[in-house]
């Protein structure tokens, strides 16, 4: 039996440190269900919440890119910050992406830390891609 669902690594996005993959895709009659990850800023550099929240969603937008969606296609979206004060920061940016389109169901949570010491912020999402 052929499977309905995938994991899928992207070339944009530091390999996984863990095992698990940058996203997992839904097929479904018509369009795939892209349930991507935890996205982060490591190795890119970005020390402040804003910088890195601007690098996660340019990783976000390659991997919905490699399915032929983009933040139009976000139906849902988790964010984790390490301190629910950068939440103005993290929301500047999210909002230029957002811009011109629906915004999606959200959650904002704050937590103690990351895996990573650097990371301040981590991203995941689900998007529903339409199949051309």
């Amino acid at each position: 039996m052929k499977s309905i669902a995938s994991s899928r690594t992207y070339a944009a996005l530091p390999p996984p440190f863990g095992k698990f993959a940058h996203a997992s895709v839904l097929k479904l009659a018509g369009a795939k269900l892209v349930f991507v990850s935890g996205v982060t800023a490591r190795e890119s550099g970005a020390q402040d919440t804003e910088a890195q929240t601007r690098v996660i969603y340019e990783r976000i937008g390659a991997a919905l890119e490699a399915e032929g969606g983009g933040f139009q296609h976000v139906m849902k979206m988790n964010v984790f910050l390490l301190d629910i004060r950068d939440y103005p920061a993290t929301n500047k940016v999210r909002e230029e992406f957002f811009e011109g389109i629906d915004a999606p169901a959200s959650t904002l949570v704050e937590v103690s830390k990351f895996v990573r010491p650097e990371v301040r912020v981590e991203i995941e999402c689900v998007a529903a891609i339409p199949e051309a």
